[in-house]
């Protein structure tokens, strides 16, 4: 444990916190949600955080499709399948601008991260 900071594992859809924190991360798995899930699941976070959500997640672009060229031969299908899949699905930091601003009274900025991610700080003040 670090100190002051709390993890928790749980159902999202389920949990129901005794009080607010100050932020909630979520790191590579938005890019499995319909547009409409994600906002849904921001909104449900939303009465729960204080200051901001907090989105580390996959950039669609070339570099990662290529990456997965190249590894192709020594992964096994299941794992260059699932890759390839997750690019896909993953964003671009202006069409994710764009879906998080519909987000009401937030304060949204995304940016492209090193190594094919994006991220994206959704604030609340």
């Amino acid at each position: 444990d670090i100190k002051g900071i709390e993890l928790i594992e749980t159902d999202i859809w389920d949990y129901q916190p005794a009080a607010q924190f100050d932020c909630a991360v979520g790191s590579l798995f938005f890019h499995h949600f319909t547009d409409e899930q994600i906002l849904e699941l921001i909104n449900r976070l939303r009465p729960f955080v204080r200051r901001s959500i907090l989105i580390n997640d996959l950039h669609r672009s070339a570099l990662p499709y290529l990456g997965c060229a190249i590894f192709r031969p020594i992964l096994p299908w299941q794992a260059w399948h699932d890759a390839m899949l997750s690019i896909k699905r993953g964003f671009k930091p202006d069409e994710f601008q764009r879906l998080l601003e519909k987000i009401d009274n937030a304060h949204i900025k995304t940016n492209r991260r090193w190594f094919a991610r994006v991220s994206a700080e959704i604030r609340f003040d």
